[in-house]
């Protein structure tokens, strides 16, 4: 059996806060310019949040080669039939004027809209052209692939995060738009 001093413990905590007692001009300041500067970076620091997307091109394209195995056969069969766009091609067409414009010009959801009372990224941002919402989306988002792995992520950064999720989402939605407007 073990046996446990409670009065001992009791005495260690008292010694302990009488430590800090007699040591008060000391802690206490301490005590509150560690306070005062957590609150200060708290409040200076904006919140952000990130929302990510890691594609997995379906076909040829996929596998240990990733965009490269699907690009061979994508270059042949265009050369041939001119109809077919490759996975290999999806990092660029995310990042075409045509799909980032229409992401930014995507109508928000009754949630957005009744949270931020504007219609748009565009709106939200305050991107006044074209030039300026194509520009701005691409600083605001991250693309990247692998061509071992034949992934692409793709993500992007607001202080809301329902709107980072929408815009992810949307981005998705468009490249898939995109390919079903041009093959």
């Amino acid at each position: 059996n073990i046996y446990i001093d409670k009065t001992m413990n009791l005495e260690r905590l008292l010694n302990m806060f009488l430590i800090f007692w007699r040591n008060r001009k000391i802690v206490i300041p301490i005590f509150l310019g560690i306070t005062i500067v957590s609150l200060v970076y708290a409040f200076i620091v904006p919140n952000k949040y990130t929302a990510r997307a890691s594609i997995l091109p379906s076909g040829p394209g996929t596998g240990p080669l990733g965009f490269v195995a699907g690009w061979m056969p994508g270059v042949i069969e265009q050369l041939t039939s001119g109809s077919s766009i490759s996975s290999f091609l999806f990092p660029e067409i995310f990042k075409s004027r045509n799909v980032v414009l229409a992401v930014v010009y995507e109508p928000f959801d009754s949630i957005l809209k009744k949270n931020t009372g504007l219609n748009n990224l565009a709106e939200y941002h305050k991107w006044r052209n074209d030039d300026k919402a194509y520009k701005g989306f691409l600083d605001k988002s991250d693309l990247s692939y692998s061509i071992e792995m034949g992934t692409i992520k793709i993500s992007y950064t607001t202080k809301i995060p329902y709107l980072s999720y929408f815009v992810v989402k949307t981005w998705v939605d468009k490249l898939e738009w995109y390919l079903q407007h041009n093959m």
